[in-house]
């Protein structure tokens, strides 16, 4: 997995004046980023992440959408007990650190991360 970064995207934008034929502009995209993928933890052979900020803040940056080049399905790091309905599916982005990356999504995910 060298080579490879881990973002959250959260905006694909382009930056052209009106005149230009839209099938030619750029596209970008603003990520929020990860921290570098880990060694296979040790109990489970699952690689991590965390979430990469400053002050509270996500660390972002702008890359061109080109340099997107997979999916990469998450599940978040849990840790001791969890009472039922603490951690939902639609939030646990935003109110967990670290994440799972998650190699049974599909065949393709499972060659790259296993």
């Amino acid at each position: 997995m060298a080579g490879y970064r881990v973002g959250k995207l959260q905006m694909v934008f382009s930056l052209s004046n009106d005149q230009q034929v839209s099938s030619k502009r750029e596209l970008y995209a603003f990520v929020h980023w990860f921290s570098p993928i880990s060694n296979p933890v040790a109990h489970i052979c699952l690689h991590s992440i965390k979430k990469l900020t400053s002050n509270g803040i996500p660390d972002g940056g702008v890359i061109p959408l080109s340099r997107v080049v997979a999916l990469c399905p998450l599940a978040p790091v849990l840790l001791g007990c969890i009472s039922k309905g603490s951690v939902r599916p639609m939030t646990c982005m935003e109110s967990e650190m670290e994440f799972y990356l998650n190699p049974f999504a599909s065949h393709w995910d499972y060659d790259l991360y296993a």
